[in-house]
């Protein structure tokens, strides 16, 4: 039983590494506000390491923005 329960566990972790980052607050003004907001859902719910992150303009390979006319290219980092 042990054993199973230490594989699920290290699937677990595996599974949440690998995950690509979800926004799951509003936006907030400023970092202080997020902070607040994941200190109250720690204490209320189960959140999986929380980040303060922001959206940034992509860049290529080169560091040149990714300039696409249908979406705004926008990629997640940390704050």
């Amino acid at each position: 039983m042990e054993q199973w329960k230490k594989k699920v566990y290290e699937l677990a972790e595996q599974i949440l590494l690998e995950a690509k980052p979800t926004q799951v607050s509003p936006p907030f003004d400023a970092p202080r506000f997020a902070k607040e907001w994941i200190e109250v859902a720690r204490k209320t719910s189960r959140i999986h390491a929380p980040k303060v992150m922001v959206r940034k303009p992509k860049k290529d390979k080169r560091g040149n923005p990714v300039i696409s006319k249908t979406t705004l290219a926008l990629e997640w980092e940390l704050y």
